[in-house]
């Protein structure tokens, strides 16, 4: 009906053609702008990852200690690490 894939991985691919995912990890922490990975929210929202690991270290150190904080998210982090 409606002409949609029948299999989830078909309606996976359609949705991702669809409406292209925004946030680079599946914790909706992060995105891509201009090639940067920036916070999606909290109180650093707006600004680039490597700004936030050298002006504020301890809140990277935060959120690395959360339980509900996906791996991938936490991999972002730890990957933007000197």
């Amino acid at each position: 009906m409606y002409g949609l894939p029948a299999s989830t991985s078909g309606l996976s691919e359609f949705m991702e053609i669809a409406r292209p995912r925004t946030f680079v990890d599946s914790g909706g922490w992060f995105l891509l702008r201009d090639g940067k990975t920036i916070f999606a929210k909290g109180k650093n929202k707006g600004q680039p990852l490597t700004i936030v690991a050298q002006e504020s270290p301890d809140y990277l150190r935060w959120i690395l200690g959360l339980d509900d904080v996906p791996e991938d998210t936490k991999q972002i982090i730890m990957d933007d690490q000197p």
